[in-house]
């Protein structure tokens, strides 16, 4: 299993709304992919954000559609 974990920081709060969409974009092709589990989560002031993604092999986490 493999586990990525990243962290996104938005400059300002302005940024907020078009990091929802693109979040939203990344969240659609999480689930039509081979991703075993995802997680998105924010922190307390919602400038900062963390996703968590559980792939099976290096193979499906490269090949993603």
């Amino acid at each position: 299993m493999i586990l990525v974990i990243t962290k996104i920081e938005l400059n300002s709060y302005s940024k907020l709304k078009a990091f929802f969409n693109f979040n939203s974009e990344i969240i659609k092709e999480l689930q039509q992919s081979k991703c075993k589990k995802y997680k998105v989560t924010g922190n307390w002031n919602v400038k900062v954000w963390y996703t968590m993604t559980l792939w099976e092999n290096e193979n499906d986490l490269n090949n993603l559609s």
